[in-house]
């Protein structure tokens, strides 16, 4: 967003090292949940997987052999720019909290929103009614283009909110010689919490402990 812009084109990391001494790493929060779930959550039993990082607004990170695939600009996993948002729903916990709002069921914001989550909530198969369509484009264009193991619902999407999903999403499967082609496997992220702080905590951990060999 534009009030972002002037932090943006700040180079933080050689800021924050020359003010403290210590090694900084900067990382956006897609791209650091996905690191953190790589080494603390479905990681540890699928060395590839896509993962949504469901928040506010929509993002995410991929992880390819158990490394995080950036992209030539640091860009790689921006998985919200395949939805136009005039053509789709974006599946993002802030059109969650609009779509509750219109069914008499308010909050000031989506932290609040988590806080007190309830799956009964009125507007809840609403939401994933508008967003099924999306899920499923999503999961299934990385399934073509990747094909990982696993696509992971994360991000700060409540548990129950995500096993609710999850059975609405359909991968589109075009046989190949008669038999269908492998599919990746749907979870729910394992880290639990802010995924974020989870993963940027995991950064330093990711660089000096399980970096891959060269």
């Amino acid at each position: 967003p534009a009030p972002l812009d002037d932090w943006a084109l700040t180079a933080i990391d050689r800021l924050f090292e020359e003010r403290f001494d210590l090694p900084v790493w900067v990382e956006n929060d897609g791209n650091a949940a996905a690191v953190g779930e790589s080494l603390v959550g479905v990681g540890r039993d699928y060395d590839n997987f896509a993962y949504l990082f469901i928040d506010t607004l929509l993002g995410g990170g991929i992880i390819m052999d158990h490394e995080l695939m950036r992209g030539c600009n640091g860009n790689g996993g921006e998985i919200g720019l395949l939805l136009p948002k005039n053509i789709y729903q974006h599946p993002s916990l802030e059109s969650l909290r609009q779509t509750l709002g219109e069914n008499g069921i308010e909050h000031a914001g989506v932290s609040a929103m988590i806080a007190n989550f309830d799956i009964e909530w009125p507007g809840i198969d609403e939401w994933i009614a508008k967003t099924q369509s999306s899920f499923s484009l999503l999961a299934s264009a990385l399934a073509a283009i990747l094909d990982p193991e696993a696509i992971v619902l994360g991000g700060r999407m409540p548990r129950s909110l995500a096993r609710k999903v999850i059975p609405h999403i359909d991968m589109y499967n075009d046989s190949r010689r008669g038999k269908p082609r492998a599919l990746p496997r749907l979870l729910i992220s394992k880290t639990g919490g802010d995924a974020s702080a989870i993963g940027a905590a995991s950064l330093p951990f990711k660089q000096h402990f399980f970096a891959a060999a060269a």
